[in-house]
């Protein structure tokens, strides 16, 4: 797990007084692609943020490391089952 992975998960447990759910997760990998993006455009204008995003290349967020790759995003995935009522990881799928 990477430094912005724990900061996240410890201040969302801290305000909401729960875990994170993968979709919470994931919507924060959103935000800070969003944000990397508009810094490294160095603009508010859409084209150069969407160049920007689509240069995205191994950057670390909450749920590991992204790559933008034709407007999608390349990144390893999680398999869980339910066993006895709780998520249990069953592998990690990582792109080649």
């Amino acid at each position: 797990m990477n430094e912005l992975a724990q900061k996240y998960i410890d201040k969302y447990e801290e305000k909401y007084n729960k875990t994170s759910s993968s979709f919470s997760a994931l919507g924060a990998d959103t935000y800070v692609i969003l944000i990397k993006a508009i810094e490294k455009a160095g603009s508010a204008d859409p084209v150069k943020i969407r160049e920007a995003m689509e240069s995205t290349k191994d950057l670390d967020v909450i749920t590991g490391k992204v790559t933008i790759q034709k407007g999608d995003a390349i990144k390893p995935v999680v398999v869980r089952k339910v066993e006895k009522g709780t998520f249990v990881i069953v592998k990690t799928i990582i792109p080649q």
